[in-house]
């Protein structure tokens, strides 16, 4: 398809404005190019604090029992029960369980109690153990509930509170009862505000109780085990939050070698395949926007066949599919929602992907590309701002709103831009807790929506605020490997360590970087790939693999050359020179 035949979407202004643009490149793109380049080598990783991990802060005194440091560097919040022994514990069950009983068990920390079940086949059947409070648990000196748990089955978790008589759900984790190993979970207590519901009085907790449910028929039921250990509350809001950023100095062969294993994914239709050791053609719309990043910086002409392919791809309205067979660049066609979809977040990363190297080469079929892609991207803006994460869907996630951000910014999209930086902050930014929520009504804890929304806050000039939603993501979703060797951060949950999360907290510059960055360059491959998790496990909205994949890699790329968002302290933003020429 031409350039001509896909640009009929796009209006008589904008294409005006590109050919401004245009023009202007050609004519000052080599010395302001060679100008900028030379700036971002002469910045890139002079700015780094001291790579300390800084000793933890001692809980504030319980009034149950002393608490005890979670894994690998987390923070530690207050005891509500260390749950040595089944003690004032007691299950109850429903829905057509069959039985539910209570045991100790070996804990995170010393015992911790176990419930033992079989949920039978019935979907909705549910098992809990329960904890009464007479006089009634106050935890109004917190925000957040947490405790440690491992599981044997697929099922549903839940966990709710009950004061006045009156029970109140946090959001369910469906799929997430069966980690085989110690991790632990954190809730914001405005989580538990759900179905219009008021939210419950945390100074007048009357009870507490963890449930395990079959919650459809995907969700295994039967027989199975889920043991609680350390069961705390924490005052997140009040936390210290660092004074600075802390950047990373990478060895050059670590970003060399990441850069090379990118490219070697290459497949002849002129994809990037996802996943390598995927036995799918599977060549995923995101990874394809962070592996053009790369080799815009390191292999000009795998870049501009990559650039090329897309430009192929792109739809009529200006969008793409979420994924393609990179055997024969259709769309996939296995049966998953995301597959059929066109995701605001997977071509928002596009467009920037292809301003990007269009910055890096003058290639203004590029440029005219991402153009288009922001036009459908602002098609689906709406009055308050926000963009769906799929088009037609009536919510907004904060994910797909920051990478829309940053495709207008690239764009020069000033007047969507500005719209939907009003959205972020007045909507889904939390300035009470530090921290931007999953969507305007969602306190559900995603870590994309810190590392990514750092570096938004820091383009708009929140430093302060960027370093908040940097150290909200370190008290709630820092996590340890399987084995306890590896540290990082898982996306959700957390469950274990997710590596292109850590490096996302890693390219902002978050406390303690350098020390998760050798976390995750110990694991890079002989030949340069890094995998997406030292473990496996799906649940809830986490998926981690020991695959080595585009993402996982590109990060490690991003987060030693310090990309692929700007950041004052090392790279100048190459898009921003063009936003005063914005439709």
């Amino acid at each position: 398809m031409s350039t001509l035949d896909k640009s009929a979407g796009v209006t008589s202004l904008g294409l005006a404005v590109a050919g401004l643009r245009i023009g202007l490149a050609a004519l000052f793109g080599g010395l302001l190019l060679a100008f900028v380049l030379w700036m971002v080598n002469a910045l890139v990783g002079k700015e780094a604090s001291a790579s300390v991990v800084r000793s933890l802060p001692v809980a504030r005194s319980s009034p149950v029992v002393q608490s005890v440091d979670p894994p690998c560097g987390t923070l530690d919040g207050i005891t509500i029960d260390p749950m040595e022994a089944v003690g004032d514990w007691y299950v109850m069950m429903g829905n057509g369980a069959v039985s539910a009983t209570l045991a100790t068990a070996v804990g995170y920390a010393g015992q911790a109690v176990q419930l033992k079940y079989n949920l039978g086949v019935t979907p909705g059947a549910w098992v809990q153990l329960r904890r009464d409070f007479d006089p009634p648990l106050d935890l109004s000196a917190g925000d957040h509930l947490r405790f440690f748990h491992q599981g044997t089955t697929t099922n549903t978790l839940e966990v709710g509170l009950v004061v006045s008589d009156t029970n109140y759900f946090a959001t369910p984790w469906r799929k997430a009862a069966h980690v085989p190993w110690w991790a632990y979970i954190t809730w914001d207590f405005r989580d538990f505000c759900m179905d219009d519901q008021l939210c419950p009085d945390v100074s007048q907790v009357q009870a507490i109780f963890i449930s395990v449910k079959k919650s459809d028929e995907d969700d295994s039921g039967g027989f199975g085990s889920f043991t609680v250990d350390e069961l705390q509350y924490l005052d997140i809001a009040g936390r210290d939050v660092p004074a600075g950023f802390e950047g990373v100095t990478a060895a050059l062969t670590v970003t060399q070698q990441a850069a090379a294993w990118v490219a070697d994914q290459w497949e002849d239709a002129g994809l990037l395949k996802s996943w390598h050791e995927e036995s799918a053609d599977f060549a995923w719309l995101y990874d394809q926007a962070l592996g053009l990043i790369v080799l815009s910086e390191t292999d000009p002409g795998r870049a501009k066949q990559l650039a090329t392919t897309l430009h192929n791809l792109q739809n009529d309205d200006g969008s793409w599919y979420a994924g393609y067979h990179y055997n024969a660049t259709s769309p996939i066609s296995r049966t998953h929602w995301i597959t059929t979809a066109t995701p605001v977040g997977a071509n928002a990363w596009t467009v920037y992907s292809l301003v990007y190297y269009f910055w890096k080469s003058g290639d203004t079929m590029a440029y005219q590309d991402a153009l288009e892609g922001a036009t459908w991207l602002s098609d689906l803006q709406r009055a308050d701002g926000s963009l769906p994460a799929l088009p037609g869907e009536t919510t907004a996630p904060t994910e797909p709103n920051l990478d829309a951000w940053w495709a207008f910014q690239a764009t020069g999209y000033r007047t969507q831009a500005i719209r939907l930086q009003n959205f972020l902050m007045s909507k889904v930014w939390d300035s009470g807790m530090g921290r931007f929520k999953a969507s305007p009504d969602s306190y559900q804890i995603f870590l994309d929506n810190q590392t990514w929304g750092a570096a938004f806050l820091q383009a708009v000039g929140r430093e302060e605020d960027a370093r908040k939603a940097l150290s909200y993501a370190r008290w709630t979703l820092a996590a340890a490997s399987s084995d306890g060797l590896i540290c990082g951060f898982d996306g959700a949950g957390p469950f274990s360590v997710w590596n292109e999360g850590t490096l996302q907290y890693i390219a902002a510059q978050g406390e303690n970087s350098r020390y998760y960055w050798d976390q995750v360059v110990r694991q890079q491959a002989s030949d340069g790939g890094l995998p997406g998790s030292p473990d496996t496990f799906q649940g809830h909205t986490v998926w981690l693999a020991r695959w080595h994949g585009i993402a996982p890699t590109s990060w490690l790329y991003f987060a030693g050359t310090c990309g692929p968002f700007p950041h004052p302290r090392c790279r100048i933003y190459l898009p921003t020179l063009l936003k005063n020429f914005g439709p």
